[in-house]
């Protein structure tokens, strides 16, 4: 009788009718219970929860007493699939979505769980999430979470099945490069390579990763070197400017030189370019020749080459300093200097309307001397005529800049001296019209300068004022062979009275024609002197005569 009596308090739904009747909890919805009191209106931590949950799941059924636990306490519904999603209980995951949820984790406020378990390595949680509809737009979140634990594999995932677009940012690059995950910004940034179209983008962005590499580089690690070689591998077909400009910029790019080779080509503009200024130049260039370590050898054939390289370029754009250390350097012999300049003489026609003196005397002083025809050309230019004439008048009041004076300096002396460029510019008068007003004076200076010169220099020469402000006849007759039947200098007419001319209509009326001289044998003036580098004074009297017809002049 006693026996079952026992029987009968013991079984199931006798107990299960008494509990309904008693006041607290059953045993596993105590751990709840105490959670819910002890948070109050708060959210628990994940550790509290965790604390919790885990000796809880490991000891009743989770498929049949989870959802009634939860059903009382709906409060903690969020930290529980939190809870689920960063430890990777897929199971927690799946009875929540399934038995509690009207909507499931889809539509549950806080369902954005693909982070917590992106951070912690969980795949399977994420693999889970995307196979019930918890889709999100953007997993960008999630990479940078991965990318912050090293969840490498993580990422291998987001890039086999998201796209690129969706889950990846160049910030997250940067980001990574400066915290020293190196690992992960190798995948990163492999993987960008591979994805990247815009290649502007790209470049730039090549160049801020590279420069925040050399940065923080720290020599002799592997790891480092590793990502400098990868970044300057993978830059070196189609963004070599960029390499150059951290090579050039970053005092720090000695660390990326064990990678680069002779076969870098660095062009002179790009050391222009990153100078700014003319001083900086050459600083530049020195301190690229110190840096490189095939520019350091005496005598290399890639430091000749090079040498070579940027001699052209720098007479191409006329950097005379540049041009003036470069051929100082024993690794450039004389012979291939000359083979330059020689080459490249066509640079010289750029200096003449620019008047620039620098130039023309580097290519003098290694045995490359302008030309005739340079020569001629620069004397004639009909734009700077008129300061030519005022300058062999030596007007005081033509202020001329230095560098003009000093050109003026040169082109007389290589012309032959004053008098024979005087002479020039007077033959010439005619193409030019600014020297209306300064002819007469320039023929009476020349005239001077002749008249010290006489005794060695005999010339029988009339002068013609081509703008009508001098008058002289010439007429036919018998050239005499006694130098003492010759028209001296006094006996040129040098009447002032001018030609009535013909009242203009405008300002840019051109002047009246020039009348012809009439003589008996046509007198030419020589195009130029013959000798070079020499003064009037030295003139050979019998060369200077034998070009000359006598004149008779009436």
């Amino acid at each position: 009788m006693m026996r079952s009596q026992e029987l009968v308090i013991l079984s199931d739904v006798l107990l299960h009718v008494i509990v309904e009747f008693q006041d607290g909890w059953p045993q596993d919805m105590i751990a709840f219970a105490a959670m819910s009191g002890r948070c109050g209106k708060k959210e628990p931590t994940h550790g509290n929860v965790a604390k919790m949950l885990t000796p809880w799941l490991a000891q009743f059924e989770v498929a049949r007493r989870l959802p009634i636990a939860l059903a009382l306490f709906p409060r903690l519904q969020g930290p529980v699939v939190k809870f689920a999603s960063l430890e990777g209980r897929v199971d927690v995951l799946q009875v929540v979505h399934e038995s509690n949820l009207p909507a499931g984790l889809t539509k549950l406020s806080s369902s954005y769980l693909e982070e917590p378990a992106a951070s912690k390595g969980h795949v399977a949680v994420l693999e889970y999430l995307s196979l019930i509809g918890c889709e999100r737009k953007t997993w960008r979140r999630c990479t940078t979470a991965a990318a912050t634990g090293g969840r490498i594999h993580v990422l291998e995932y987001l890039r086999d099945t998201h796209p690129f677009e969706a889950w990846f940012e160049v910030a997250v690059l940067e980001r990574f490069l400066q915290h020293k995950k190196l690992r992960v910004f190798q995948f990163l940034y492999e993987t960008w390579l591979a994805n990247e179209v815009d290649m502007d983008t790209r470049r730039r962005d090549e160049v801020k990763c590279l420069n925040m590499a050399v940065a923080r580089a720290v020599p002799n690690d592997t790891d480092w070197q590793a990502i400098l070689k990868l970044m300057v591998t993978q830059m070196r077909p189609h963004n070599s400017d960029g390499i150059i400009h951290v090579l050039l910029t970053n005092y720090l790019s000695s660390v990326m030189v064990d990678y680069l080779d002779e076969t870098l080509e660095i062009p002179l503009r790009a050391i222009v370019a990153v100078a700014k200024t003319q001083a900086n130049e050459l600083v530049q260039l020195q301190n690229l020749f110190e840096k490189l370590p095939w520019l350091n050898k005496v005598n290399g054939e890639a430091k000749r080459e090079t040498l070579k390289q940027y001699l052209v370029e720098a007479i191409s754009t006329t950097n005379v300093p540049i041009m003036r250390w470069l051929v100082q350097d024993c690794a450039l012999t004389r012979d291939a200097i000359h083979e330059v300049l020689q080459t490249n003489q066509s640079e010289l026609e750029h200096a003449i309307p620019t008047f620039h003196l620098e130039l023309v005397q580097f290519y003098e002083a290694h045995g490359v001397a302008i030309s005739h025809g340079l020569l001629k050309k620069a004397i004639d230019q009909e734009s700077t005529k008129h300061l030519l004439a005022k300058w062999l008048l030596g007007d005081p009041t033509n202020h001329l800049p230095k560098s003009l004076n000093d050109w003026y300096t040169w082109l007389v002396d290589r012309w032959g001296g004053r008098t024979a460029a005087m002479a020039h510019v007077i033959e010439h008068a005619n193409q030019a019209k600014v020297l209306l007003e300064d002819f007469p004076a320039l023929v009476k200076a020349w005239q001077v300068q002749v008249e010290k010169n006489k005794d060695q220099v005999h010339l029988c020469l009339g002068i013609a004022d081509t703008w009508s402000n001098l008058e002289a006849q010439v007429t036919s007759g018998t050239a005499k062979e006694n130098d003492a039947d010759r028209p001296s200098l006094e006996s040129i007419p040098m009447d002032k009275k001018k030609k009535p001319t013909s009242k203009r209509k405008t300002r840019f009326t051109r002047p009246a024609a020039v009348e012809k001289l009439v003589t008996t044998t046509t007198w030419q003036w020589p195009s130029s002197p013959t000798i070079f580098h020499t003064n009037d004074t030295g003139r050979d009297a019998e060369q200077m005569c034998a070009r000359f017809e006598t004149l008779e002049v009436v």
